[in-house]
């Protein structure tokens, strides 16, 4: 079943289509505009450093050096430059070195700033060692990051948040608008939250917690011990080990589990439509609704609900 929108979000959708389409510098109009390099700065720095990013308004993409050196670069563009590089220094954007910690950030943005038809993006890029801690929030923009090794915070209030690789012992994406998108995730414990966007993880090795209040969660191989998936208006698609502890919800979605033929569990199925399939042997009860009981002699629990989709059990082809 396609994900269902809501009305709201189909609101959303169309009033930010009118306006994009009313506004002279579209995305594709935006990219002639070119960018200006308004920071440059360089810091000797050691593996096991951090990175912290507080930015208010921009977007802020990491990336991995092979070297042991940090560098940050701040860009702006905008179809007024004049206004915009005004506003930019208002927002006092700057960076430097306490200690081991490679500090980025802004003061707020100032208010009753913006002009009718005017617009500015500000890109900020850091590259530090592949091993480093990230902690980085920005307001309003996307965040990207490459492969690295340490703990990885990323947040943002209004953007996505794609990534390559992260593999420490914690990891926590979070936006409150934007879509999440990640190769692998790897550590102790993971976490990935948004409030309205879809989440695509191909791997997940870990402890692994994902929530989306409007989207799809879509997990290619759920390589963990734990793994808990909710969405309130989504599908969910998820591929688990063969001994993990899954918790699967949503309210308007279909879940679709992919798991080994060797799969040991004690299931616990419950929706609109549900199927166990593939060979699976369930001993226990199947009904339209409803399927409950255990696979291969039992073992961790499977759990999976939709109010108002299907449930389907497969063997995973590989």
């Amino acid at each position: 079943m396609l994900k269902t929108l809501t009305r709201r979000r189909t609101a959303i959708l169309l009033a930010t289509a009118v306006a994009f389409a009313a506004t002279p510098a579209g995305a594709a109009q935006r990219d002639q505009y070119p960018w200006r390099d308004m920071l440059q700065d360089s810091f000797a720095v050691a593996d096991g450093g951090t990175l912290r990013v507080r930015v208010d308004d921009a977007d802020v993409a990491v990336m991995a050096a092979a070297v042991t050196q940090a560098a940050v670069t701040i860009r702006l563009r905008s179809n007024d430059m004049d206004w915009a590089v005004d506003r930019y220094q208002r927002m006092n954007y700057r960076a430097r070195l306490e200690g081991g910690t490679v500090v980025v950030e802004s003061d707020e943005e100032p208010r009753n700033s913006w002009v009718s038809g005017n617009w500015m993006s500000v890109l900020v890029e850091v590259q530090v060692p592949a091993r480093f801690d990230l902690d980085v929030r920005t307001q309003d923009g996307d965040v990207s990051a490459t492969s690295f090794e340490g703990n990885a915070l990323l947040r943002s209030q209004d953007g996505d948040i794609n990534v390559d690789s992260l593999n420490g012992g914690s990891v926590r994406l979070d936006t409150q608008d934007g879509d999440v998108r990640a190769v692998l995730l790897a550590g102790d414990r993971l976490e990935v939250t948004s409030q309205d966007g879809d989440i695509q993880v191909d791997t997940a090795r870990g402890v692994l917690s994902v929530s989306t209040q409007d989207g799809d969660i879509r997990i290619g191989d759920a390589d963990a011990h734990d793994v808990a998936l909710a969405t309130h208006d989504g599908d969910i698609h998820v591929a688990i080990a063969e001994s993990a502890r899954v918790e699967l919800e949503t309210h308007d979605g279909d879940i679709d589990i992919e798991a080994p033929a060797s799969l040991r569990a004690d299931v616990d199925l419950a929706g609109e439509d549900v199927s166990v399939r593939g060979g699976f042997s369930l001993q226990g009860s199947v009904s339209e609704h409803r399927a409950q009981g255990t696979i291969n002699g039992g073992g961790e629990a499977l759990r999976a609900r939709t109010r108002d989709g299907s449930v389907r059990l497969l063997i995973r082809d590989r």
